[in-house]
């Protein structure tokens, strides 16, 4: 890998150090900016481009310098050396935390593994309850292992919670279909806290969208394209709405919503307009 893939490549999941920088800089948002970083990086080709763009919409005028810091991590030394007096330093403070080392690289295979190893739900997604029942799934999901629970969470939607992570892990990455249903699909269970009271689950927003995204590829439509961009608003407005007032002025304004939303202000708005 040359100098400039090496500078603009995030290696996912984010190592630790840089999860506690990120909570640290954005207390309120940092799981949205994981998230979406995660989201990101898995599609892009050029890391820091792609991750700038995404990010902007939230961070505005602080996104250069907190993405410019991200992708310097690990690989300069620190200037201060034993005198950082920094509570997260980004830099390495020894030659064997720099990128590229044996060091470093043994360190992400095991955040890696530690990422795999520490989810332990899985959701299974447009399940046709006309075809199958909850026993069924649960019967199914216990061919991997011992389960603590099996919950509708919605309409063709439920999660499985195994007792030992690594079971979820191996249905996960099974190639074999869910029930022998394509249309069925299985992932890690990722809700993004906002608040104390509220889940958004982000990992399913993202994944209609690539369903949408996917369906676009094959042939255009202008209903799955108002879809996609009422989807990608919906992302938008998760990552946003930390303010309560906020939420109650745009819930009370539902009525008249297509009218109102501003499509253009999405965070990837840039990836289907012309």
């Amino acid at each position: 890998m040359n100098t400039d893939q090496q500078r603009n490549k995030l290696t996912m999941p984010l190592a630790p150090t840089l999860l506690a920088y990120i909570k640290h800089e954005y207390p309120d948002l940092g799981p949205i900016i994981v998230s979406t970083i995660e989201y990101t990086v898995k599609e892009s080709k050029n890391h820091y481009i792609d991750v700038m763009r995404a990010l902007e919409p939230l961070l505005k005028d602080g996104t250069k310098s907190f993405v410019d810091k991200l992708f310097m991590f690990r690989k300069k030394m620190c200037k201060d050396a034993s005198n950082c007096n920094r509570p997260i330093c980004l830099f390495a403070h020894d030659e064997d935390e720099l990128v590229g080392s044996k060091k470093s690289a043994a360190a992400e295979t095991s955040a890696s593994k530690k990422f795999k190893i520490d989810n332990s739900e899985v959701i299974f997604n447009k399940v046709d309850e006309s075809r199958f029942s909850i026993e069924e799934l649960k019967e199914y999901a216990q061919k991997y292992g011992v389960i603590t629970s099996v919950r509708r969470l919605n309409k063709g939607k439920y999660l499985v919670v195994f007792e030992d992570p690594d079971c979820a892990r191996r249905l996960v990455e099974c190639a074999g279909f869910v029930l022998d249903d394509p249309e069925i699909k299985k992932f890690f269970n990722i809700n993004v806290p906002l608040d104390q009271n509220k889940k958004v689950d982000l990992n399913q927003l993202f994944q209609d969208q690539k369903d949408l995204l996917d369906r676009l590829t094959v042939s255009f439509d202008s209903d799955v394209l108002s879809e996609l961009k009422m989807v990608t608003f919906k992302i938008r407005h998760h990552v946003l709405s930390t303010d309560k007032k906020y939420c109650e002025s745009l819930a009370s304004s539902q009525k008249n919503e297509e009218a109102s939303i501003d499509i253009e202000s999405s965070i990837y708005y840039n990836m289907f307009a012309e």
